[in-house]
């Protein structure tokens, strides 16, 4: 997990993505992929349903990568609005809502 946390460090480019149970439109799954200058990216996958216990060190790092993707400064990159994809998660107290980072939508690109 560290050797991701470095990675995202040093990134300021990502996509996002998210995915609901289509029944209950509940948010299940988060999709990010690093941008970095260099290859190799990484694709990071936060399966909802299966999350760590909250006062656990893989909670609190998680906690650490939203908080350096969401920096100042950085780039999100999503096909419909952040706040529509992310918000939801919020309840899980990995960042503090307005996020600060610059958020590209793509569909206003195609349409």
């Amino acid at each position: 997990m560290q050797k991701l946390i470095n990675h995202v460090r040093n990134c300021n480019e990502f996509t996002f993505d998210t995915v609901g149970e289509k029944s209950t439109k509940q948010l299940t799954l988060i999709q990010i992929q690093t941008i970095p200058q260099q290859l190799p990216f990484f694709v990071i996958l936060v399966e909802l349903a299966h999350l760590p216990p909250i006062n656990s060190l893989v909670h609190l790092q998680i906690k650490q990568l939203f908080e350096l993707i969401f920096k100042f400064r950085n780039n999100i990159y999503s096909w419909v609005p952040l706040r529509k994809e992310i918000y939801p998660a919020i309840i899980y107290q990995w960042f503090e809502w307005p996020i600060e980072t610059s958020v590209v939508n793509f569909q206003l690109k195609f349409f």
